[in-house]
């Protein structure tokens, strides 16, 4: 794959781990488990989304030839993905940095909860229009529900491998996220299967890596969730490594069809 192309990789895993990150953060400050309550939790997991969409912004500039220009897009969110796309990830930082304002310096929960709500929809935005530029007519592979499919199974793996690392707790025995981590991640897998098996990605050795690392992925919470292996931080870290290095692999194998369209 050209290298170019490798920077719109790290830029779609990471932007989407992000909204994956915030919208569960979301989920789990207003839901009845209330893991959320401490603030320190609160901060530390909007410091991680927010970290990660400066990441990914900078490895997108690397993809444009006039980084500052970019903005000009703007000008067509009418007709195109690509402007929303920017949008809604300028939207989207911009809440996360008034999120984290607000977290230090106010207890005013009306603007939290319209953070909140705002937030989200920027986040599902994002994920939305990113789909919306890669499903083209000429891209047979990509034009289908594969796309927004395996973009939003990005997003919640990497959001609960996130709270696994700040949650230990998430592995307990009467947990639900282990097992709802597991379905997600065979899917995951299944959506690579796909797009390997239409015959519009040609790399055997992607496709392979990224069944083994998935498998090890699968495995990994399951030794915690099992006791085998002790449920501390170099543990849940190496998990979260090894699913973004899947989810990145992942992403190798869905631009390869672009180059199997011969565009």
């Amino acid at each position: 794959m050209d290298s170019d192309y490798i920077f719109l990789v790290f830029f779609t895993v990471l932007s989407q781990s992000a909204a994956g990150i915030f919208i569960l953060r979301e989920v789990m400050l207003y839901s009845s488990y209330n893991y959320m309550i401490d603030k320190h939790l609160r901060i530390i997991t909007l410091l991680i989304a927010g970290l990660i969409v400066l990441i990914a912004i900078i490895t997108a500039s690397f993809h444009l030839g006039k980084p500052l220009q970019a903005v000009h897009t703007l000008r067509n969110l009418k007709s195109s993905w690509l402007s929303r796309e920017i949008l809604f990830i300028l939207i989207f930082s911009g809440i996360i940095l008034l999120y984290l304002f607000t977290e230090f310096f106010t207890e005013s929960s009306s603007i939290k909860i319209s953070l909140s709500i705002s937030g989200i929809i920027a986040a599902l935005g994002l994920i939305v229009c990113m789909s919306g530029i890669y499903m083209l007519k000429t891209i047979p592979v990509w034009n289908t529900f594969l796309t927004p499919s395996s973009f939003f199974l990005t997003s919640a793996l990497t959001g609960i491998s996130v709270m696994f690392i700040i949650i230990p707790a998430g592995f307990g025995k009467g947990s639900i996220i282990y097992p709802v981590f597991s379905l997600l991640m065979i899917l995951s897998l299944i959506v690579s299967a796909f797009l390997y098996f239409t015959g519009e990605t040609s790399s055997v050795v992607l496709f392979i890596t990224r069944l083994v690392t998935g498998l090890m992925a699968l495995l990994v919470p399951l030794l915690i969730y099992s006791g085998i292996i002790p449920n501390k931080m170099p543990s849940r870290l190496f998990l979260l490594l090894l699913l973004l290095f899947t989810e990145i692999i992942g992403r190798c194998i869905f631009y390869t069809g672009f180059y199997k369209s011969g565009l």
